[in-house]
């Protein structure tokens, strides 16, 4: 009776951790843009405070972005996302810059509580620069 106890236990615990750890790895809500690096091959732009900020959100399985640009113009894209924890892929529908549009993006990211950090790449093969942004969750 101890041993079946024990295992019930067990079980319980572990589907509770499972549950637990399912929750932190979804992306639901409003997202803000805390930090960004732009790694480009003759220099680094690095941001941490931001005039206009840029907004995430997430609906599983859609996603969009959005933000003002130094020339004080719209741009933003969105379409569906997959997430599994560790990488980030975002699969572009619409976006205010026509080349994006049909395009995936793979990202490596972190997510902590209410904290994502997203890695990757961005653009073509030998166009393309290293992107590091953090995301704080607000909603």
């Amino acid at each position: 009776m101890r041993k079946t106890i024990s295992l019930i236990i067990t079980l319980l615990l572990f589907c509770m951790a499972s549950a637990y750890s399912q929750k932190e790895k979804k992306l639901e809500g409003v997202w803000i843009m805390i930090h960004s690096k732009w790694d480009l091959p003759d220099t680094i732009i690095e941001r941490t405070q931001f005039t206009v900020p840029s907004y995430k959100i997430f609906a599983t399985p859609h996603f969009s972005m959005s933000r003002w640009d130094e020339n004080d113009e719209f741009c933003g894209h969105f379409g569906t996302y997959e997430f599994d924890g560790e990488n980030y892929i975002e699969h572009i529908k619409y976006s205010s810059y026509g080349h994006l549009v049909g395009v995936t993006e793979e990202f490596k990211c972190t997510l902590k509580g209410d904290e994502l950090k997203i890695t990757g790449k961005i653009g073509n093969t030998g166009e393309g620069f290293l992107l590091v942004e953090t995301w704080q969750r607000i909603e």
